[in-house]
């Protein structure tokens, strides 16, 4: 797994950094890859279909969630559920565009 994050990371700093003419969307809300296109200047909409009742129990987790995520340019949804539920952990607003 962390194979997979590491060349991801490394592939994704070497395309932004020889070409920042992108937009970088990326599954589960992945941190990494908004720090990466926020410091590259690159925009980044990022799709989080996890809940965060279930893995922000931390309150150290959730508040460098927080900060991270707002960085982002765009975050979509799958659900109004997990719309409000964004908002109300996180305090930003994300657009639902449901699975079909």
């Amino acid at each position: 797994m962390y194979t997979k994050y590491t060349i991801s990371i490394f592939l994704l700093i070497r395309t932004l950094f020889f070409d920042r003419n992108y937009l970088v969307f990326s599954f589960q809300a992945n941190w990494y890859a908004i720090i990466i296109a926020k410091l590259f200047g690159v925009k980044i909409v990022t799709r989080s279909n996890t809940a965060p009742e279930g893995w922000s129990n931390s309150f150290i987790k959730k508040k460098i969630y927080r900060f991270v995520i707002n960085f982002a340019d765009k975050i979509i949804v799958n659900s109004n559920e997990f719309k409000q539920s964004i908002k109300r952990y996180f305090n930003v607003n994300s657009i639902c565009i449901y699975n079909l």
